[in-house]
């Protein structure tokens, strides 16, 4: 903790740890690194991807809102020309009677 915050002693800490340390001890020392950084990196963005599939989903599921309004907008009107159309056809009717 101390090394991390005083770059002397941090420099030091390397130096010693480089020179007691054998080679193939400090390759799989930074593979291992490497690894977890990379699995890190994963996880940051498959955490991303999904936030922004979220929002996507979201987003969609709005406009499917949307549009199931208007869906239910137009039947209205439909429905109101129906009974139009049902009205003018009875008074031709009536009409056609006298």
């Amino acid at each position: 903790m101390i090394a991390k915050q005083n770059a002397a002693l941090k420099q030091a800490t390397e130096t010693l740890y480089a020179l007691n340390c054998d080679q193939t001890i400090r390759d799989m020392c930074r593979a291992r690194e490497d690894a977890i950084r990379h699995e890190n990196r994963i996880k940051r963005e498959l955490a991303e991807a999904n936030a922004a599939l979220a929002d996507k989903d979201a987003k969609l599921s709005d406009a499917k809102a949307e549009i199931a309004d208007k869906d239910a907008k137009l039947a209205d009107a439909k429905a109101e020309i129906a009974d139009k159309d049902a009205e003018i056809a009875r008074l031709k009717a009536e009409l056609a009677k006298r």
